[in-house]
């Protein structure tokens, strides 16, 4: 269960990697697109963080 958690959280470092490049690219009306931004990699991090510290108390089931 340990490698499916730390391979789900590498999965998801990449995918914000690619999003903020994403958003690094807008040309027009960026600043919407950047509060947006903001709001959704504040609330992934703490998810991540959260089951990066909660990872050993979950089973193999």
């Amino acid at each position: 269960m340990a490698a499916r958690i730390n391979n789900a959280l590498d999965e998801m470092d990449q995918a914000m990697t690619e999003l903020k490049d994403a958003v690094d690219g807008i040309k027009i009306r960026r600043e919407f697109f950047r509060s947006t931004h903001k709001a959704l990699t504040t609330a992934v991090a703490r998810l991540t963080v959260e089951v990066a510290d909660n990872a050993s108390s979950l089973s193999d089931d």
